[in-house]
């Protein structure tokens, strides 16, 4: 067998093995969350390149509690 043709079946392979293998995701709703633990002030340390958040150059933000 011709190497690159060897290295395509591999691949192919690999990633069919990949697609077989699937793990449950636990989604479960948690039993409780305390809104008041991620109130206050974070700091962003890294950022994805979102087209939404474009031109924008805070790295601070601060989370209140609104009631409705």
């Amino acid at each position: 067998m011709k190497p690159f043709a060897r290295m395509i079946l591999v691949t192919s392979l690999a990633l069919a093995a990949g697609c077989v293998s699937v793990q449950k995701v636990d989604n479960a709703p948690v039993a409780a969350l305390d809104l008041n633990r991620y109130l206050g002030e974070w700091y962003e340390i890294a950022r994805f390149d979102h087209s939404f958040e474009r031109g924008y150059d805070t790295d601070k933000l601060i989370w209140v509690r609104q009631e409705i």
